[in-house]
C-alpha cells in the first residue's frame, strides 16, 4: 500500500558526488605538486648554504677557480628563485584547488540534506495516510456492529 521514496534530484546528487571525487583527486594532486617542490626548495636552500661554506673554505683560489665558484653559485640561486617562483604558483593552485573541493562538497552535503528531508516528509505523510485508513477501518467497524455494552 505504501509507496517507496524516490528522490527526483539522485541524478544531480551522484552528479555531485562525481564533481566531489574529481575534485579531491585534482587537490591531492596539486598538494602533492606543491609539497614535492617545497623539498626541492629546501634542497636547493641547503646546496646554497653547503657551497658558501666551501667557499668560505677554499684557502687560496685561482681567477678560473674563483670565476667557476662564481658562477656555480650564481646557477644555484637562480634555480632557487625559479624553484620558489614555482612552488608560489602551486601554493596558489592548491588554494584554488581547495575552494573548487569545498565548494563541491558543499553542494552535495546540501543535496544529500534535501533527499533526507524529503524522505522524512514523504514517511510522515505515508504514516498519516495509514493512520488515517486505519481510522477509516476502525470508524466503519465500529458502525457495523453498534456500540459494545458491557
Amino acid at each position: 500500500m505504501s509507496r517507496s521514496f524516490v528522490f527526483k534530484l539522485a541524478s544531480i546528487l551522484q552528479y555531485r558526488l562525481q564533481q566531489e571525487e574529481q575534485a579531491q583527486l585534482a587537490f591531492s594532486q596539486a598538494k602533492t605538486r606543491y609539497e614535492h617542490q617545497g623539498r626541492l626548495v629546501r634542497q636547493l636552500m641547503a646546496q646554497q648554504q653547503t657551497c658558501d661554506a666551501q667557499f668560505m673554505q677554499q684557502q687560496s683560489m685561482t681567477q678560473a677557480e674563483l670565476w667557476l665558484w662564481g658562477n656555480y653559485k650564481k646557477r644555484i640561486e637562480q634555480d632557487r628563485a625559479q624553484a620558489e617562483t614555482l612552488l608560489g604558483e602551486y601554493a596558489r593552485d592548491v588554494e584554488k584547488k581547495r575552494s573548487h573541493l569545498i565548494a563541491c562538497a558543499r553542494d552535495r552535503k546540501l543535496l544529500e540534506k534535501l533527499k533526507t528531508n524529503q524522505a522524512r516528509e514523504h514517511a510522515n505523510k505515508e504514516r498519516a495516510l495509514e493512520q488515517k485508513e486505519f481510522d477509516e477501518t476502525a470508524t466503519l467497524r465500529f458502525d457495523k456492529a453498534g456500540p459494545q455494552t458491557v
